[in-house]
């Protein structure tokens, strides 16, 4: 009897426990959308149109899956609160899916639905629970993918708890996996992984505190603007170890910008929760707002076959191009053809046209453009080789032929693999309204 009692209580410790962690106390502050927009210096581009995912179970649909589906062991029904809901800390998982998210929705994709996971909620974006089952299927002891050293409250797994781990599952997803049962659920919960799906052949940086604090807050405030959302780590001050000083890094959340919110600067935080905010108290709403120093390892994606408007299909004004222009070549250099005048430069893009592994600077003029001592009134796209040997014109857009094009060009050029034949195409416009497309070579599609 006594060895029972010992169990029951050690089950309700850890049952209570799980519940501390999920709820992740931590020094963020609960803020409103409206507070968000009116104390902001910078936020993240498209950060209003990020779909919200709920961290919490709910007890019907719990009771349902014990009787239905009979995981082993069964989900935890006690200690809910009084919506009947019950946090469960699978915040790792959740960030990281909203990361994927925003990136998607940066591309110009319609986000997909799936049914959640723990509370049958239809919802939108990519499945938390597929990154969380990877992270699961690629777990041994002694690789990136750690588990926190005990359970989770509800479903009873063990919890991933390294950003690394999910890090490489978004750059690096499998490939090979097509309704693929659920770890915990079986074949009533399958996955699927489409081609493409997450940031595949990403790169990223990370920008754990390393650093003195005085200069890592204008790190990651370099970092949202350079690369947009960032995948973060909050030091969480367990109840009962703050006499000890002990930070304890476990809630894991989204950064979408940064501020100035009572005085203090701040960055804002999409949290894992979907519920608005009602008061200060209220701490499992949308939006937060946290100090710099309550900030742990944070990571910054880049896709690095982005090579748009200033390189950056976030339309942040940054580039992530990695600089293969040396000292000698450098872009200040270089003149255009005849007598190098021209009006009305837009921003250049970057791109590796020629597949030769060094980037080509691609502009358009909206004006008069000198070439051969003739002053022609219409726009062109010019193309500029660098390489090894030193800079060099590719070409412009009437090298080879009189393509028509005799309006300015509007904006910067896009380039983009258009038909999948493993070639960059530069896309723009004119002023008459007509769309562009010329092949690596500068002759008309």
């Amino acid at each position: 009897m006594k060895f029972q009692k010992l169990v029951l209580i050690l089950v309700f410790v850890l049952i209570s426990l799980s519940n501390v962690v999920a709820s992740s106390v931590s020094n963020a502050v609960p803020v409103s959308e409206t507070i968000v927009r009116n104390n902001s210096t910078f936020l993240v581009d498209g950060w209003d149109e990020l779909p919200f995912k709920h961290l919490k179970a709910n007890k019907s649909w719990v009771e349902y899956v014990n009787t239905n589906y009979d995981p082993s062991p069964n989900w935890i029904t006690i200690l809910y609160d009084e919506n009947n809901e019950k946090i469960s800390p699978k915040c790792l998982s959740y960030s990281a899916a909203t990361v994927a998210d925003w990136f998607s929705l940066e591309t110009g994709e319609v986000l997909d639905t799936y049914t959640s996971y723990l509370n049958n909620r239809i919802e939108y974006g990519h499945n938390p629970r597929e990154l969380e089952a990877i992270y699961h299927d690629r777990h041994t002891f002694y690789n990136t993918y750690t588990y926190l050293f005990f359970d989770a409250s509800v479903t009873w797994e063990q919890i991933p708890y390294n950003l690394k781990g999910y890090v490489d599952i978004l750059t690096n997803p499998p490939s090979d996996w097509i309704n693929v049962t659920d770890p915990d659920l079986g074949s009533n919960y399958l996955h699927t992984v489409k081609p493409g799906e997450y940031l595949p052949g990403g790169e990223t940086e990370n920008l754990k505190r390393s650093i003195p604090i005085v200069s890592n807050k204008e790190q990651v405030q370099s970092a949202l603007e350079r690369y947009g959302i960032l995948y973060a780590h909050l030091d969480s001050t367990l109840v009962g170890w703050d006499l000890l000083g002990i930070e304890f890094p476990i809630h894991a959340v989204t950064l979408i910008g940064y501020g100035n919110y009572g005085g203090e600067d701040v960055f804002w935080i999409h949290d894992t929760y979907d519920r608005p905010y009602v008061n200060s108290s209220y701490q499992d709403v949308r939006y937060k707002a946290i100090d710099v120093f309550d900030l742990d390892s944070i990571y910054a994606f880049f896709d690095p076959t982005w090579s748009t408007y200033r390189h950056d299909n976030r339309r942040t004004g940054s580039s992530t191009f990695k600089g293969d222009l040396s000292n000698e070549t450098s872009p200040d250099d270089f003149t255009f053809p005849g007598d190098g005048q021209t009006d009305g430069l837009d921003h250049p893009a970057f791109a590796d046209l020629d597949g030769d592994g060094y980037q080509e600077i691609i502009v358009g003029t909206k004006n008069d453009v000198l070439i051969g001592n003739s002053s022609e009134a219409r726009g062109r796209v010019f193309a500029y080789n660098f390489d090894k040997q030193g800079k060099d014109k590719a070409w412009w857009s009437t090298t080879n032929e009189d393509i028509g094009l005799y309006l300015p060009v509007i904006g910067t050029p896009t380039v983009a693999d258009l038909n999948n034949d493993g070639n960059k195409e530069v896309i723009f416009g004119d002023t008459y309204g007509r769309m562009w497309v010329l092949n690596n070579k500068g002759d008309k599609l």
